[in-house]
Parts: C-alpha cells; structure tokens; sequence
C-alpha cells in the first residue's frame, strides 16, 4: 500500500511540475492526499466504511404476532 501511495504522490507532483504549479501549493496538495489517504484507511478500520446488509422487503418481513386485544 506504501508503495500505492509513492506512486501516486510521484504522478501528483509531476502533473503539478508540468502545469506550473508552485512547489509550496504542490506540498499543500500532497499533504491532503496523504490526510485523505489516512482518513479512509481509518474509517475502513473502524468499519464505518462497511456495506450494511439491505433491509428485508415487507413480503419477507415476519408475520407479527396477534394480541388478545387485536380481535
């Protein structure tokens, strides 16, 4: 995954270096990709990432149970 991220950073900074970005605007880009990079491996960890399983449709839901008062 490091290596992912190098890579990455690399093709960052030289799409920055050959549209003329300043270099300390292309360290505050860097920092941020490096932040949301840090962010999602975090969310994923703590599981907030995960699918949740679909809800069932009413036709599948479970009959409820009639009460003496319900007749």
């Amino acid at each position: 995954m490091v290596f992912v991220l190098l890579l990455l950073c690399a093709w960052y900074s030289n799409g920055m270096n050959l549209t003329g970005v300043r270099s300390n605007m292309q360290k505050v880009v860097l920092g941020l990709v490096i932040l949301g990079a840090v962010l999602l491996d975090q969310l994923k960890q703590r599981g907030w990432l995960a699918r949740r399983p679909a809800a069932r449709p009413a036709a599948e839901a479970q009959p409820r149970e009639f009460l003496e008062t319900d007749r």
